[in-house]
């Protein structure tokens, strides 16, 4: 193997062990009808979340890390002739995974701030402690997955928080003891320098970040909107790892060729009984679960017989077990 080949190699290996580059979260989008059991594939993007979080975070790393160390540089913000000079703030990558079907997590890690700061004190500029901030941030997203009816992907909501922090003392000399004390207790114990940075990492943390998973998502929800209009509406979801798969359903469409008669019912439900002959073998068993007359066994036999074009049947049913109807499954043949 060449020289050029292993550094190819080990470069290739430092990729994926870096967790931005193993982290692959996103979604697959398969259709499938019914009718002959086939699943085709719709659109796949297995790592939308966290592509678009890399994305955000190259463009906006500089931006950020400024806004922080602004938000430490004013006079006297820890103490009375305790001043922060010299900040440098670096942000460490982001990574995603699921936590759930409808929850993400973010986290950077390997946050570092470097300071030096003034003392009340008569010593000079030289015996000014210097010290660093190591601290990890946490994002937890909250997001809808498409629903009958309602073929989107949607994230509604971010929260943000700084699970760790960590202060490291550097050049201490013995005149400045105290000063390094209220310090450390500025940024741990007080947690006032902890609020402080996260106030500023908020508004690109929370609102922005949602903005711009949101905006990754379009393309996806267009898709899902495109097999809704040719009736694939029942999704069927499944996570594996930090994939999310969602199969869009399309059921055959329904010919009535008899009817169903409804006989009034009390304590809000429906009974039926088949009349001309059965429909067929779902709308038989649509017919049976209305007979039992439980209010799920009714709003499940009504998905079934909307989409037999039976309005009669559908409207008692609705209006005596008081129950929601679903969407409609699938077209309906006149």
């Amino acid at each position: 193997m060449t020289l050029l080949r292993l550094s190819s190699f080990f470069m290739t290996c430092l990729l994926l062990a870096s967790p931005s580059f193993a982290m692959a979260q996103g979604f697959q989008i398969d259709k499938l009808f019914t009718g002959d059991g086939k699943l085709q594939p719709a659109i796949n993007d297995p790592r939308a979340f966290n592509d678009a979080a890399l994305n955000f975070f190259n463009s906006k790393r500089g931006e950020i890390e400024t806004a922080v160390r602004k938000q430490l540089g004013p006079g006297n913000l820890i103490g009375r002739g305790i001043t922060l000079y010299n900040t440098s703030v670096r942000l460490g990558q982001p990574s995603m995974r699921f936590l759930s079907n409808n929850q993400a997590e973010l986290w950077l890690r390997g946050n570092h701030i470097y300071a030096k700061s003034t003392t009340p004190t008569a010593l000079g500029s030289w015996a000014d402690p210097a010290f660093e901030v190591n601290f990890d941030v946490r994002v937890i997203a909250n997001f809808t997955l498409p629903e009958v009816g309602k073929p989107k992907i949607t994230v509604t909501s971010a929260n943000l928080s700084l699970p760790w922090i960590q202060l490291k003392p550097r050049n201490v000399a013995g005149g400045v003891i105290t000063t390094v004390g209220v310090i450390t207790n500025f940024f741990l114990k007080a947690t006032t320098g902890r609020d402080l940075i996260r106030q500023k990492l908020a508004p690109y943390l929370t609102h922005d970040i949602t903005n711009v998973l949101n905006a990754r998502l379009a393309p996806i929800n267009s898709a899902l909107q495109g097999l809704h209009n040719d009736w694939y509406r029942t999704p069927k979801i499944s996570r594996t790892g930090d994939l999310i798969k969602i199969v869009m359903e399309k059921y055959p469409a329904i010919k009535p060729v008899g009817r169903v008669k409804v006989t009034p019912a009390t304590n809000g439900t429906a009974k039926a009984s088949s009349a001309l002959g059965v429909l067929n073998a779902q709308q038989a068993q649509a017919a049976k679960d209305l007979a039992k007359g439980t209010q799920t066994q009714v709003s499940d036999a009504a998905t079934v017989l909307k989409a037999g074009k039976q309005p009669e049947l559908l409207k008692k049913a609705k209006v005596q077990s008081r129950v929601k109807l679903p969407s409609p499954i699938g077209p309906i043949v006149k």
